[in-house]
């Protein structure tokens, strides 16, 4: 019985067959009576005897104090617990607990429902269920960097989903740019605000400028190797010397602002001998020139050495001429004046 009461709270114990005048002790007929503990009995033991309304013991109950319940929190979505459980423990026996009370704050979720408002304590498993839904609302940030310098006015705030997966994100575009590094990400939205910031670098692209040395004459490659220059950056490109080369002709672009582009710049050579042997064809070429300008005096019989012969000997034998002329003319004036 439920002591101090007259609630019976199993239904009474009978014993037969016991012998006359034999004695039976409390502990013969006590019972276990969920979420009640023994209190105190009217008798510690009786002797059987003829009158039946005295061959009774009435043992007596009070409810447990020691009883707990717990609290889950759950993901109403994926029935998942969210935290850890609550325990509270020294509970009465048919105390009734509002779950209202119960109802906390969980980080990156919203409070959305309980499944009984009201939970009364029973003498076994006493469990209350509070659900709960993701947030919608909160932000992560996407910020994006060029040669380490953030650039504010890509920035973007999206709204997204706790605990939600950002695996993709719109990419900048910048001429001369190329992804260099990402942080924090693929990102799962936490709760912190400052934990949702996903940061994309950029850096400048390296273009190949490729230096050939060729062999103007035949064509031949002397010498070939690449640098590299970042967009945007000027660069400056010499030639260099080589045994028996000369360097020929500067090209137009060995100094520039570089592009996306690859850049090739080209010098041209030309081996020394070559150069000797130009020479002595240019003197060739003049004496031969000389030598055809004779010929062709030659064929018009106006040689010029020749000529100037032949003028020689005309003078020559016009003032031989003029001499006798005049030397027998005057002897003819002598022989005239030997007459008279």
């Amino acid at each position: 019985m439920k002591k101090g009461t007259n609630v019976v709270l199993h239904e009474p114990l009978q014993v037969i067959n016991v012998p006359y005048e034999n004695v039976v002790k409390l502990a013969d007929v006590l019972k276990d009576i969920p979420g009640y503990n023994f209190a105190e009995a009217d008798n510690s033991e009786i002797t059987i005897g003829v009158n039946i309304e005295l061959n009774v013991i009435n043992v007596f109950y009070t409810k447990r104090t020691d009883l707990s319940y717990i609290v889950k929190y759950i993901d109403k979505e994926t029935g998942e617990e969210i935290k850890n459980q609550k325990v509270v423990p020294q509970k009465l026996l048919g105390e009734v607990i509002d779950s209202k009370d119960e109802i906390i704050n969980v980080d990156g979720y919203n409070y959305d429902s309980v499944e009984e408002d009201y939970l009364t304590i029973g003498a076994s498993l006493n469990e209350m269920k509070i659900y709960y839904t993701k947030r919608n609302d909160i932000e992560y940030t996407i910020e994006y960097y060029f040669d380490d310098v953030l650039d504010s006015n890509l920035t973007q705030n999206i709204k997204a989903i706790y605990l939600q997966k950002i695996d993709e994100y719109k990419k900048a575009q910048r001429k001369g740019y190329t992804l260099d590094k990402e942080e924090s990400f693929p990102l799962t939205i936490s709760y912190i605000q400052e934990d949702n910031i996903i940061k994309i670098f950029y850096k400048r692209i390296v273009v190949p400028i490729r230096i050939t040395s060729i062999d103007r004459i035949t064509g031949r490659i002397i010498d070939y190797y690449e640098i590299g220059s970042r967009y945007g950056d000027e660069y400056i490109v010499n030639e260099k010397e080589f045994d028996g080369y000369n360097y020929v002709g500067t090209p137009s672009n060995i100094v520039g602002l570089t592009d996306t582009e690859v850049i090739d710049v080209t010098f041209y050579y030309e081996p020394l001998q070559n150069k000797s042997n130009s020479n002595n064809n240019a003197k060739n070429t003049n004496s031969n020139n000389s030598k055809n300008s004779v010929i062709k005096v030659q064929d018009t019989g106006l040689n010029v050495i020749s000529y100037n012969i032949i003028i020689g000997v005309i003078f020559i034998t016009i003032g031989i001429t003029v001499l006798i002329i005049y030397t027998s003319k005057d002897k003819k004036n002598k022989e005239t004046k030997a007459k008279f």
